[in-house]
């Protein structure tokens, strides 16, 4: 059986660059990658993540290699999920999580009638 965690760790382990190393875990066929794709997909939209100008300049930085920016996110998201050694990854779930973070502090202050 094939170990999705693992496939990732070699993919990351080759010299080849991030933006490269995120398609190869793009195209890796397990429902546990369809599942958390889409998932992103649905927070990113939530939050708004696509309107964010950091996101926004990292993504112009490698428009050419996504489909758009919501693809972007979500690849960038999952590739994150399963290794460490990606800085482009990693700085799109960084942003995404904070994003999140902040709109969820936000929400709650508004529901306890402090906003």
């Amino acid at each position: 059986m094939k170990n999705l965690k693992k496939e990732v760790s070699i993919i990351h382990d080759t010299e080849e660059d991030d933006v490269k190393k995120i398609q190869e875990v793009e195209e890796l066929e397990y429902i546990e990658r369809l599942l958390l794709h889409e998932f992103v997909h649905a927070i990113e939209n939530q939050v708004e993540a696509g309107e964010d100008e950091y996101i926004k300049e990292l993504y112009l930085d490698n428009q050419r290699e996504f489909e758009n920016i919501q693809e972007f996110m979500a690849e960038c998201y999952i590739t994150s999920e399963f290794t460490t050694h990606n800085k482009l990854a990693n700085s799109v779930r960084n942003r995404i999580d904070k994003i999140l973070k902040e709109k969820t502090e936000r929400q709650k202050q508004i529901l306890k009638g402090i906003i």
